[in-house]
């Protein structure tokens, strides 16, 4: 069975509240989708126009992705990820959505050598694993590697990758029905970024996975209740993030300087540059006048802390809204 999209709308890889591989956070974008269903398998081949501000004027970009995922047993998921980031037009050819990248089962690294390109290439492992009601979820993303640099530990600039693990749930008792999520989500530094931002892993100003870029840490949790049209959320997070300094220099955190203007070769960590820590909790309580539309008044509480202010930031929202996507204003 074969289903094809095209539109203008993000897409989501994962089971995450994040995701590492491919998120919802950015501008929407056109994008063209082919999926396929044999058996225990699911292929997806993505085709994706992004573009970026540069000096003033917009640059395109594009990125075709490939996801298989195989479900191994009934309660066993394994998914394998790549995408390549490209730009149509440099200095000495304009070559357009390079047909080279519209092959879909062929693997982007070997390609690329062989086209001799400095195109950017992401590849991504998820697993997911599933217990009644409840699921244990990983991923690891890779962008750039060196074996010989990891065995000697050296903490190499180039060795950029990030991961994820979590578990959630659902269950019911008398009282309603219940949600839980507790995830942890790291990139090291560099990772995503390129030397050029219209190859780099974002769109408009934005990252295309987790929205904190490259060079942090963070945990966060949920639970939500529900019960007949009531529901209450409340979303907590704690994270570590490395921002550049005022010296010109690209610390690894920010996925649009290039990683050509580092300070350091080795000994790169996380958080390194200017590290802010800080916190988020989120309490929101919604009642759903109208199921067919999803319209909802809800009230929420926002309170947010880090480095940056001199003390806890709250704001207090009420309103109506329907909910015809998702909301994630939560980083």
């Amino acid at each position: 069975m074969f289903n094809f999209q095209a539109g203008i709308d993000n897409n989501f890889i994962g089971e995450g509240n994040r995701s590492m591989l491919l998120s919802d956070y950015a501008v929407p974008a056109p994008f063209a989708q082919i999926r396929t269903k044999f058996w225990r398998l699911e292929y997806v081949m993505l085709y994706q126009f992004y573009r970026e501000q540069v000096k003033s004027q917009w640059k395109n970009k594009y990125a075709a992705s490939h996801y298989l995922s195989i479900n191994a047993t009934k309660w066993l998921n394994m998914g394998f990820f790549e995408t390549v980031i490209f730009q149509p037009k440099d200095t000495t050819l304009n070559r357009g959505f390079d047909a080279e990248y519209l092959n879909p089962i062929m693997f982007y690294r070997p390609q690329e050598y062989s086209m001799g390109s400095s195109d950017n290439i992401i590849l991504g492992f998820q697993i997911s694993a599933k217990y009644k009601g409840h699921t244990v979820y990983a991923q690891a993303i890779l962008d750039e590697f060196s074996l010989s640099e990891l065995r000697k530990k050296t903490q190499w600039w180039g060795n950029k990758y990030g991961g994820q693990f979590g578990i959630k749930g659902r269950f019911q008792n008398r009282i309603g029905d219940f949600f839980y999520r507790t995830e942890f989500n790291t990139a090291r530094p560099y990772t995503y970024s390129h030397s050029l931002l219209i190859q780099n892993y974002g769109n408009q100003g934005y990252a295309l996975a987790n929205p904190y870029g490259g060079s942090f840490a963070e945990i966060l949790g949920e639970l939500k209740w529900q019960k007949a049209n009531w529901y209450i959320k409340f979303f907590a997070n704690y994270f570590l993030k490395g921002f550049d300094m005022e010296d010109g220099l690209s610390y690894g955190g920010d996925i649009y300087q290039s990683y050509n203007n580092r300070p350091y070769e080795y000994y790169n960590k996380i958080g390194q540059g200017f590290g802010n820590n800080g916190a988020r909790i989120i309490l929101s309580a919604a009642y759903k006048l109208d199921t067919s539309t999803n319209l909802q008044v809800f009230l929420e509480n926002h309170i947010r802390t880090n480095n940056y202010l001199k003390e806890p930031d709250y704001y207090f929202i009420i309103g109506i809204r329907s909910c015809l996507w998702n909301d994630y204003r939560n980083y």
